[in-house]
Formats: structure tokens, C-alpha cells, sequence
């Protein structure tokens, strides 16, 4: 998959998150998963990505797995390494 695709694809898996889960929702998320990796602070760049992993983790509980096409499922099974 060329970046292009790979970006559009996250743009529209982003979409239905969004359609699911309002901005305090998903603050909430993030928050959760800063202090569960980070729980002094100190969070930066070279390890944000658990923080990333871990708030699409959780928002995609949140969501029927019938909101996503067969693609989709298979990118973020993928691509994001997680089982939804």
C-alpha cells in the first residue's frame, strides 16, 4: 500500500471513530493512555506511539465492528496491529 492510500485509509477509519466518540471521549482516551505508559510525565516523541496504540485500542472497543468495511478491518489488523 503507497502512503497516499495508507493516510486516506487512516483518514477514513479517523472518520467513523470521530462519528462514535465526541472530542471529551476521546481527550479522556488519551489521557488514560499517557498515564498509563507515562505515569510521571516525561512522555515523548520515540515512545508516543504506545500512547497512540493504546487510545485506537480503546476507541475501537467502542465501536460495532459492522461500522467498518472488510478493508478496513484488515488495515487495522494490519497496519495498526490490533484485533478488533
Amino acid at each position: 500500500m503507497n502512503s497516499g492510500a495508507y493516510f486516506e485509509m487512516e483518514r477514513e477509519i479517523c472518520k467513523i471513530i470521530r462519528k462514535h466518540l465526541n472530542d471529551d471521549q476521546i481527550e479522556e482516551n488519551y489521557q488514560n493512555a499517557c498515564n498509563k505508559y507515562f505515569p510521571d510525565g516525561g512522555c515523548n516523541l520515540d515512545t508516543m506511539g504506545l500512547v497512540v496504540h493504546e487510545c485506537r485500542k480503546v476507541a475501537l472497543s467502542e465501536i460495532p465492528q459492522e461500522e467498518f468495511t472488510p478493508q478496513q478491518l484488515l488495515f487495522i489488523r494490519k497496519a495498526w496491529k490490533l484485533n478488533v
